[in-house]
């Protein structure tokens, strides 16, 4: 336990990069199953609607965040331009199933969802909803959301909702014109058989600095205590050059 904890700071010492396991957030009441595969755009754009293209790659956290994984499906849903979800049953419009390429990448074009309200006068930041499934890994129902809105935690009016995380939020760009912004988001699942979650990364990150205090540190001071001695011992007879025999053995001897 302590060598992998000391591989962790080595890790972080050397500048690597860290990565995070994505956050999952509220399902919702607007989730409807079996929407049908789409290749590349979710909602239609229509000129008084902002375009959004988001793309992104879907990787295994358990590879040190480097392996891109395939044919991962995401289930995806997202309010209209009016913060309005689709309920007809048969109207699947702003919501479709994508599968990530064979290096886990993933890209479509929709509109930037509108803000919901809860009728009460407060709303929701602008939410796209993903339910995520791969083989071998544990299943992720989560949001995206987007920097600089205003409705973002604290302000959120789901209080059990997520949109505080920095896993769940990503910056958007404007390009071609001021109605067409771009988005890309990693997403790292966590494989089944993997002991890693959340909150062992946290008690990770809260053991390290307690262990280096308490057993690293004392550890090496204790080493330099017991060697210094012997340091002292040995130096008058490594001063005397061809000193006496005897001397040494009983030197030796103390140890052997």
């Amino acid at each position: 336990m302590i060598i992998f904890l000391l591989l962790l700071l080595l890790i972080h010492a050397n500048g690597q990069d860290v990565c995070l396991l994505t956050d999952s957030d509220e399902l919702g009441n607007n989730y409807v199953p079996n929407a049908p595969l789409r290749k590349s755009s979710l909602c239609d754009n229509t000129p008084s609607n902002d375009r959004l293209l988001l793309s992104g790659r879907v990787y295994d956290f358990s590879k040190k965040c480097g392996n891109g994984i395939p044919n991962v499906t995401l289930e995806v849903w997202q309010a209209n331009y009016n913060g309005l979800y689709s309920t007809n049953e048969n109207d699947w419009t702003c919501r479709g199933v994508f599968i990530t390429d064979k290096y886990g990448n993933y890209n479509f074009s929709t509109i930037l969802p509108g803000r919901e309200s809860d009728g009460l006068g407060g709303y929701r930041p602008a939410n796209i909803h993903f339910k995520i499934t791969a083989n071998g890994f544990h299943e992720l129902v989560t949001q995206l959301y987007f920097y600089g809105d205003m409705f973002l935690s604290p302000n959120d009016t789901c209080q059990t909702c997520n949109s505080s995380s920095p896993t769940l939020v990503i910056e958007l760009e404007s390009i071609e014109d001021f109605k067409t912004a771009e988005g890309y988001w990693e997403i790292f699942l966590n494989p089944i058989q993997s002991i890693t979650s959340t909150t062992t990364q946290a008690t990770l990150s809260n053991l390290i600095p307690n262990i280096i205090q308490h057993i690293i540190e004392p550890a090496i001071q204790g080493a330099i205590d017991k060697v210094q001695p012997i340091v002292d011992d040995a130096k008058p007879i490594i001063k005397e050059v061809g000193g006496d025999i005897q001397t040494i053995n009983n030197f030796f001897k103390r140890f052997g």
